[in-house]
């Protein structure tokens, strides 16, 4: 659920919009709730946070385009499950020792957006995980990490990684005595709730451990794709700013590829191990064939 368009401005535009909700749907929101309707403009409320989603506004009328776009994208992006094999720990518990210091918490969040957005551009598809919920609700199967319905293979920690929390450390420590595989993007975390503790070093004595810089990690995760063959292929020099969400339905797969830029086009192949292509047209409702050709695997277009 996200409050969407908030202080967007009497001048935002249709395109905004479309371009907005693009951005918030491909990264996981599915349920949208404008912002705001105003009652009335009277004292600071002209210009507290504008646009007011009501018959006031001029384009009021013809609102109705985006929002059954929006409608027809969160019904879309509702269906079937988003499945990654990848995790990502946010160093939350490490940020907490940092209260105060905000040059350190600027030099964390900085480093762990840019992972995040390295890995949006070589279209790596992986889930973000909190040391909170892992403790309530993770475990291990064979080599895999589990927490709730959701199983992975390679958990990343992110660069300036200090602390883990006693439950995430016990449960990486048996994900890695099984095969599960590590990528820590800086030295072995020296904390486990917030004291000064070997066992983190210990973790690194591990097969399964891979010390890898933040920029190797797009690339690494590339190159092991998923059994089904996924693989989107950019084109070289392309300049757009690609986002994508891929979800498994229980007759194919649904894949949302989004452009945020406003100036720059987006341009390259899809690779999966399927049997056809076909277009849902948001703006319509309407499905429509896309050309394709045969692979080894399955299809490219």
């Amino acid at each position: 659920l996200c409050e969407i368009y908030g202080a967007g401005g009497w001048d935002l535009r249709f395109e905004d919009m479309k371009r907005i909700g693009d951005w918030l749907g491909v990264l996981g929101v599915n349920l949208f709730d404008e912002h705001l309707s105003y009652a009335t403009l009277r004292g600071a409320r002209k210009r507290d946070h504008p646009q007011s989603f009501s018959y006031h506004e001029p384009w009021w009328e013809a609102y109705h385009v985006n929002a059954r776009y929006l409608t027809r994208l969160s019904y879309a992006l509702s269906q079937g499950e988003q499945i990654n094999d990848v995790l990502v720990l946010e160093p939350t518990t490490t940020a907490w020792m940092y209260q105060g210091n905000e040059a350190r918490l600027k030099e964390l969040g900085d480093a762990f957006f840019n992972l995040l957005m390295a890995l949006e551009v070589a279209q790596v598809e992986y889930d973000i995980g909190d040391e909170d919920i892992i403790a309530r609700h993770g475990a291990n199967a064979g080599a895999r990490l589990v927490v709730g319905q959701r199983h992975y293979t390679t958990l990343v920690l992110p660069p300036g990684t200090e602390n883990l929390d006693a439950p995430t450390l016990k449960i990486i420590e048996e994900f890695l005595r099984r095969g599960g595989t590590v990528l820590s993007c800086s030295e072995p975390p020296a904390r486990v709730d917030g004291t000064i503790s070997e066992r983190g070093v210990a973790l690194a004595r591990s097969k399964s451990w891979r010390r890898v810089e933040a920029s190797a990690v797009p690339a690494q995760m590339r190159a092991a794709a998923g059994p089904d063959g996924f693989a989107i292929h950019r084109q070289p020099g392309d300049k757009g700013i690609l986002f994508h969400q891929r979800r498994q339905l229980a007759d194919g797969q649904l894949l949302f590829l989004v452009n945020t830029s406003i100036d720059q086009s987006s341009a390259g192949t899809v690779e999966v191990s399927l049997h056809g292509v076909e277009q849902w047209d948001l703006a319509t409702g309407k499905t429509d064939a896309v050309a394709f050709e045969k692979t080894a695997q399955g299809v490219r277009t």
